[in-house]
């Protein structure tokens, strides 16, 4: 029998692995080979994303320490039924803007505040309340019914001189919508402020925790699909954001992406447990939101070189 010096023949043998790299995926006890390009084994769907908030309309407390707690939404009382009002923005804009009952707020002890004026304005700006959308801060007056010459109650609406010597303006200082909506100072460091006079005096928009007043704010959902995989499976993120969020300002770390749209979705192919982080930019924000996936099995990369 004719001997065959194997040596003479290894290219045989890695001919068509030659300059390939090798991925060896050990998964108790098993060994899965695929290319580092990142193909999966199971394709992953986009995820079913619930819508995010898209409320226009401003809620909850300021406080006065003459007068009390100012409400925007009659939703937070409970009292729509028999007394309907709130301020409802219009998030192009930035302005109030809606019917006869939204641009209301309501004082235990003072009666009906207008949140949006339409002249008369003591001084610059001569508007109502509003929210410059790219950068967040708010100005603008209010009015105080209770300190204007003519006032109705069916619709509610307030004009004229002063009563008393108190017109019942109140304007806005130094406030600015931040994280979640909350509306705080410039510097946020501490609650916005408006000004009310002798009779309102300083009126703050958010006092520690959660209370205070807080607007509509960039927010997005954010999904995952698989939620859990065995390597080299992929998964897929998808993420859906309100207009409130600036356009191709979302990122996703772990080298998912940068300068993204407000709307869309990415393949990924992690080797271990991983939480991914969305980061959008827009009112309020950033709006950041995670997911997380699970990962069972341990990948280990072997790396042939070419020629081996």
């Amino acid at each position: 029998m004719k001997k065959i010096d194997i040596r003479k023949h290894t290219h045989l043998l890695f001919g068509f692995f030659c300059g390939v790299l090798l991925v060896g995926v050990y998964v108790a006890g098993s060994m899965y080979l695929g290319i580092r390009s990142g193909s999966s084994v199971v394709s992953a769907a986009i995820p079913a994303l619930t819508e995010p908030s898209a409320d226009p309309f401003v809620r909850g407390w300021a406080w006065s320490s003459n007068i009390g707690w100012i409400n925007f939404d009659c939703r937070d009382l409970g009292t729509c039924a028999t007394s309907s009002y709130s301020t409802r923005l219009n998030l192009a804009t930035g302005r109030v803007a809606g019917g006869p009952n939204e641009h209301w707020a309501w004082s235990s002890t003072i009666g009906w505040i207008d949140t949006n004026p339409t002249a008369g304005y003591p001084e610059a700006p001569n508007h109502g309340l509003r929210v410059d959308i790219p950068t967040g801060v708010i100005s603008g007056w209010m009015r105080a019914c209770a300190g204007a010459a003519n006032i109705s109650d069916v619709p509610p609406s307030c004009t004229g001189g002063s009563v008393d010597g108190w017109d019942g303006w109140i304007k806005v200082m130094d406030a600015k919508v931040t994280q979640r909506g909350y509306i705080k100072n410039n510097a946020e460091t501490d609650g916005g402020w408006m000004w009310g006079g002798d009779v309102i005096g300083w009126v703050k928009t958010w006092i520690a925790g959660d209370d205070g007043v807080y607007f509509p704010a960039a927010d997005c959902a954010f999904g995952i699909d698989p939620a859990s995989i065995t390597p080299p499976q992929s998964v897929t993120l998808a993420w859906k954001c309100n207009q409130l969020v600036t356009a191709n300002t979302c990122s996703i770390d772990h080298g998912v992406g940068t300068n993204l749209p407000a709307t869309g979705n990415r393949n990924a192919n992690p080797a271990e447990a991983t939480t991914y982080t969305l980061t959008c930019q827009g009112l309020g924000g950033p709006a950041i939101k995670t997911v997380s996936i699970a990962v069972s099995g341990k990948v280990r990369i072997i790396e042939v070189p070419a020629g081996q």
